[in-house]
């Protein structure tokens, strides 16, 4: 492997570590809103938890 292959490759994996990052980063905060959602089930009404 040359040195430019390496840097290419070293480019791409950035690249896909910097994606799956930021799709773990978003499914992440998804589930805790879920979470707090569900938490504030019993204490909210129904419209209270429409506007969150």
């Amino acid at each position: 492997m040359t040195i430019f292959e390496m840097i290419i490759f070293l480019i791409v994996m950035a690249v896909t570590a910097t994606i799956a990052e930021g799709s773990g980063y978003k499914k992440g905060r998804a589930d805790k809103l879920q979470e707090i959602k569900f938490r504030l089930k019993g204490v909210l009404t129904d419209e209270e938890m429409e506007n969150l």
